[in-house]
């Protein structure tokens, strides 16, 4: 086998962006949109050091998003295979630039109160557990099931990408910028996305006759729980991920670790959250293995 032919066995399957109009405009607006995210987690992060200069704070963003995302998954999460997914798409996604907005004029004014971004980020995760997996129940009905593992490699480089190249723009823009410009660019990609999105078309609900017999709301999250019982692959998918998540993510510590232990600025915070997702990128573009 020449050796072209074993790169391109290697490479990333791109059928899905050329064949599929729908799941190219998912797919590129969640790439500027996801962009955007990253750029304002770091900007977030360094400002609430900045204003109070510990890391306990820093990581108390984590802590007031939880229940937002606890409470989104719960309320939201069992509808959305029963509402128009591009509806809740662009909902979420306007939502989120409000967020964004709320951080952008609190830079705009300086030195904005704790509560109003701890408000803003709580706010941002509850739409951005609405959003994932919005998207990726989006992504089954626009590719043909031949296409769907190639699909879902091509989100995986999408996400990835976007977690490199974001913090480390946004550590760059908000040491030679400032964080008004950081929030701001955030808020362009939203709106960006937002009119990929509204250029998809509908997606209806495919309904059928158990429709009625289905679980909704808590009951519906708590049938899941129910089904994780006697599955030990599952659960074991499930702490794990949980576990990385919670304890094993030292984000909150890098506004300190780049002044104190690198000596450098922004710029050095982002690119220690950019080097979390490289190895991932890696992984991810050599998906044809």
């Amino acid at each position: 086998m020449k050796l072209r032919d074993r790169v391109r066995r290697l490479a990333v399957d791109v059928r899905p962006l050329r064949e599929s109009r729908d799941f190219r405009l998912l797919w590129t607006g969640e790439l500027i949109s996801q962009t955007g995210h990253q750029i304002t987690t770091v900007a977030l992060f360094v400002q609430v050091y900045d204003l109070t200069e510990s890391s306990a704070a820093v990581g108390a963003i984590g802590i007031v998003q939880l229940v937002p995302m606890i409470l989104a998954s719960m309320l939201i999460g069992p509808v959305i295979d029963r509402r128009d997914r591009r509806s809740l798409l662009l909902v979420a996604q306007a939502g989120q630039a409000v967020a964004s907005s709320l951080l952008l004029v609190g830079a705009l004014v300086g030195d904005p109160p704790l509560p109003l971004l701890y408000a803003a980020a709580a706010l941002n995760g509850a739409l951005t557990t609405v959003a994932l997996p919005t998207r990726a129940a989006m992504t089954p009905n626009l590719v043909p099931i031949a296409l769907l593992p190639s699909a879902n490699a091509l989100n995986q480089v999408m996400w990835n990408t976007a977690s490199i190249a974001g913090p480390a723009l946004g550590g760059v823009v908000v040491a030679r910028l400032g964080l008004e410009w950081a929030y701001g660019v955030d808020v362009a990609t939203y709106v960006v996305a937002f009119g990929f999105a509204l250029a998809l078309r509908p997606m209806p609900p495919e309904r059928d006759d158990d429709d009625a017999q289905r679980d909704e709301g808590v009951a519906a999250v708590l049938a899941g729980v129910r089904y994780l019982r006697g599955r030990p692959v599952l659960q074991s998918t499930f702490t794990v991920d949980l576990a990385a998540m919670v304890f094993a993510m030292p984000r909150a510590l890098f506004p300190v670790l780049a002044v104190e232990r690198f000596g450098g600025d922004e710029a050095t915070v982002g690119l220690l959250f950019s080097a979390i997702g490289f190895g991932a990128l890696l992984g991810a573009l050599g998906s044809g293995w």
